[in-house]
């Protein structure tokens, strides 16, 4: 299993850890105690002394039941935390990719349906399509300055060059996805993957802005650091690249963290969030959070099958410009034929 910087401090702080395209994510958080996850025992045979006293294979067990399980009020207050103060999300699975060269810009164009072509400095959600028109992939995308590299932060670049921050559930097909694209069009172009030289925490709710303002460097306010921008800061003597996005529909900001300073940056932020009540949440709540906005998931939402007008996604979509883009043939077509499927968000 493939385990972030973080992931020791979070196992002595209760994190439940889940499995996610052989990653350790953090789950939830138990407030009793640490729960560890033990080496497989193969139920006591091959010689193998069974685990005993397996707080971990406990809380699993009582995943099992047809009615709420004995944490869901732990993963309500997680979320309640995140709605109403503020909280913190590991999300160092995250695929973390470069993407750089002379036809850089000219395989942006035609990789994602938004422009991402905005000036340095921007970062847009947008999709990857398949020939068929169908979503490939949901991610951000980072214009980066040029100058000299300062890895893992950033790459060297004379010219166009982009980050590109993509769930970590995902980040494989859709590395295959791109380079099978850059083969087929003859963009030149390099795509580097730095996904395991970086974490990345998510400081997210309403008094996300105070924490980290006593922490980082820059001016914070609406009018300096606006919404779906990026900079490289410092924060706690390290430079991080710190990003104003949210996945869960409040005020936050990601910091991507260079390996060597992750512990000292979360440290820092944990600190700094001590009197607004901080605390550490996991992927159970961003899921619960994400479904109240009607935010979506690719491979639970959204699959190739699905076209962004189908998803509610058309505003991702560059089609009142004139730059081609893979499968705009096919939403021009369907968008002149008129829809026979789309997404809706049941509440109940």
């Amino acid at each position: 299993m493939r385990k972030d910087p973080f992931h020791q401090v979070l196992t002595e702080q209760g994190c439940v850890f889940q499995e996610r395209h052989g990653w350790e994510r953090p789950g939830w958080f138990n407030k009793e105690a640490p729960a560890p996850v033990k080496d497989y025992d193969y139920y006591g045979a091959y010689d193998i002394k069974r685990n005993e006293n397996y707080k971990y294979n406990e809380l699993l067990g009582k995943e099992y039941t047809f009615d709420f399980p004995p944490h869901h009020d732990v993963i309500k207050s997680e979320c309640l935390s995140c709605r109403h103060g503020v909280a913190v999300f590991d999300m160092s699975y995250f695929g973390k990719f470069f993407l750089t060269g002379p036809d850089a810009k000219k395989a942006a164009d035609w990789l994602f349906t938004a422009d991402v072509n905005k000036k340095p400095g921007s970062t847009v959600y947008t999709c990857m399509l398949n020939k068929r028109g169908g979503a490939e992939a949901d991610l951000t995308v980072s214009r980066l300055e040029t100058g000299a590299a300062n890895l893992p932060l950033a790459p060297e670049s004379n010219g166009d060059a982009y980050y590109l921050a993509i769930g970590g559930g995902v980040a494989e097909h859709n590395w295959n996805h791109i380079r099978t694209v850059l083969q087929d069009q003859g963009f030149r172009c390099q795509l580097t993957d730095h996904s395991e030289d970086m974490g990345m925490i998510s400081i997210q709710g309403p008094k996300s802005r105070e924490v980290l303002q006593e922490l980082l460097d820059t001016d914070l306010s609406n009018e300096a650091f606006p919404f779906s921008t990026h900079k490289v800061v410092n924060a706690a003597g390290h430079q991080v690249r710190a990003m104003r996005l949210s996945f869960v529909g409040e005020l936050g900001w990601e910091l991507h963290i260079p390996k060597d300073a992750c512990l000292p940056v979360y440290h820092a932020v944990m600190a700094a969030g001590a009197k607004h009540g901080i605390i550490n949440s996991g992927y159970r709540a961003i899921d619960s959070l994400s479904i109240e906005k009607g935010y979506r998931h690719w491979h639970a939402d959204l699959r190739p099958d699905d076209t962004p007008l189908e998803a509610g996604l058309a505003f991702t979509c560059k089609l009142k410009s004139s730059i081609p883009f893979q499968g705009r043939d096919r939403l021009e077509k369907q968008k002149e034929e008129g829809l026979r499927k789309a997404h809706r968000l049941l509440y109940h």
